[in-house]
């Protein structure tokens, strides 16, 4: 009884703590998703300010200078961010995990201790019949005196006529009632706790990896946040400082003509210098920031890491670095937090912008 009790108790916690499991990574996954959503509708109006207000300008405006040192400017894709970012809610809706309540299993007990009793108890009263030479008949058992004569021969008569007694037999017969459903009971409940809680352990594991995979989303999406952040600050400062080139442009341009040889020493630098950050920018702006697994991408890292030296070199006045190449499909990292099963396991690849083309 005590095992019976110890089992079932164990079951019910472990759904319960099944239960937690599940709704605390659904609501932190829900917050953090919400949170991406409003994050990357504010980079893409960024972004997009900067190529069809900004960018745009300048290369009107840049495009108007004859005779320049030839620059080929690279075509900016205009598509959202917030596209990419379907592969990491498709990867991150996982089947919710179906929780099966564990029963007491007090009723089939309760039903299953009772067929025992009366089958016991008919057992005993046929015997008791056929051993008195009574008829196997509804009135034998109806009929008080016939009865008595099958209680005193349960109750010892059968050996004895002189020692029975059908208050005996009687009683006999309930302590006997009462055991075989105390044991039926035991019995019962017993298979219906150890098979609970093995319920309830399998639906634990369930719980526990669909944690795991949630959590693992989850964290891919708080990374992300991140280097959006990042990302964020940086196209914002360009923006700033494109803005910038764009009125000394049409200062240049105004003032000194289109005739780019015709320019100015300083003037030719400013040039230059405006259509070296604008390439330099460009390869901030068509990247995957996402790979086909739901991850941040390396190419979203080294898009920061070229953007935090091109806004350094803005602001203290250097020559704008070449941008480094960003990482190719083939160089994207797996995934090291959660390792799916070789059955659930798909080639890693990213969204590349196609920028082969090139306009001077």
């Amino acid at each position: 009884m005590f095992s019976t009790m110890h089992n079932q108790k164990r079951a019910e916690e472990l759904i319960e703590d099944a239960k937690e499991l599940i709704a605390s990574i659904d609501e932190t996954f829900i917050n953090a998703r919400e949170r991406l959503k409003k994050k990357i509708s504010e980079i893409d109006t960024t972004r997009l300010r900067l190529i069809k207000q900004t960018l745009a300008k300048f290369r009107e405006r840049f495009e108007t200078i004859e005779n320049e040192n030839p620059i080929e400017l690279t075509p900016v894709s205009e598509r959202a961010l917030a596209e990419q970012l379907q592969s990491l809610y498709e990867k991150a809706d996982i089947e919710p995990v179906e929780i099966k309540e564990v029963r007491r299993g007090k009723g089939g007990a309760f039903f299953a201790s009772l067929i025992a009793v009366v089958v016991m108890a008919a057992a005993a009263l046929i015997i008791g019949a056929v051993g008195t030479g009574q008829p196997l008949a509804p009135e034998t058992f109806m009929d008080i005196s016939r009865l008595e004569k099958i209680l005193t021969w349960l109750s010892g008569g059968a050996f004895d006529p002189q020692m029975g007694s059908p208050l005996f037999g009687a009683v006999g017969l309930g302590i006997a009632v009462i055991a075989v459903w105390m044991i039926t009971w035991s019995i019962m409940m017993g298979k219906a706790a150890r098979r609970n809680l093995a319920i309830a352990e399998e639906v634990h594991a369930e719980a526990e990896k669909y944690h795991q995979k949630k959590a693992h989303y989850t964290d891919a999406i708080g990374r992300l946040l991140e280097e959006l952040d990042a990302l964020e600050n940086i196209l914002y400062t360009c923006d700033i400082y494109m803005q910038e080139f764009n009125a000394i442009l049409q200062r240049i341009i105004h003032t000194e003509g289109r005739d780019f040889e015709a320019y100015k020493n300083s003037s030719k630098d400013i040039v230059k210098r405006a259509a070296e950050c604008e390439e330099s920018l460009v390869p901030l702006l068509n990247i995957a920031i996402v790979t086909s697994e739901g991850t941040p991408s390396k190419q979203l890292s080294m898009a920061i890491s070229n953007g935090e030296r091109l806004v350094l070199a803005l602001i203290e006045e250097r020559p704008i670095p070449a941008p480094e190449e960003l990482v190719s499909v083939s160089e994207e990292p797996t995934m090291p937090e959660y390792e799916k099963p070789e059955e659930e396991k798909e080639s890693l690849k990213i969204e590349t912008t196609d920028a082969s083309q090139k306009i001077v």
